[in-house]
């Protein structure tokens, strides 16, 4: 549907999603370590006496694991927030296809495009984008996104049918 051009064009710019989640998610690679090392540095500058050495080490160790939970999360987040922006770069990129093209011919206000009419837009010049192998694929990934972004709801019911695996947590 787009020239080869454009089509490195974009993927250029999705690759620089990429490069900069690979360069970034690093920072998580040690939160086991970070939250023991916190641990350890709770216990050894926290003053207390002798009789207090099991509680500040209990409380030392909470701290730690607490920070450990926190990093968890913002590594868990650091994943979800990349899908979520490849996504919406992808969909963008779509819209302002779709905007650059109708400009040559109409005027129309630049920001009255959505996702939905440029399904529409295609479907108008014949490729029907619901029957492309994709699709399945694509409506998977937007009710992931819907669902990272609000939570609990429709998008979630979705998801739940179609990919119900996303929402197993395995603790062993």
């Amino acid at each position: 549907y787009f020239w080869d051009k454009l089509v490195k064009k974009h993927k250029d710019e999705l690759s620089v999603v990429k490069e900069y989640f690979e360069r970034t998610k690093v920072v998580f690679n040690n939160i086991e370590s970070d939250a023991e090392k916190h641990a350890e540095f709770i216990y050894l500058n926290t003053s207390g006496t002798e009789d207090d050495q099991a509680s500040l080490a209990e409380f030392a160790e909470e701290k730690g694991y607490e920070l450990y939970e926190t990093l968890a999360l913002m590594k868990s987040n650091h994943l979800l927030m990349t899908i979520s922006m490849l996504y919406h770069i992808w969909e963008q990129q779509l819209i302002k296809f779709c905007i650059k093209e109708l400009s040559n011919d109409i005027k129309f206000e630049k920001k009255s495009l959505e996702y939905s009419d440029v399904k529409n837009i295609f479907e108008i010049h014949g490729i029907k984008i619901e029957e492309k192998k994709s699709w399945k694929k694509l409506r998977e990934l937007k009710a992931l996104v819907n669902t990272i972004k609000h939570g609990d709801g429709d998008s979630a019911n979705k998801l739940r049918k179609i990919r119900p695996d996303f929402f197993k947590i395995d603790f062993l």
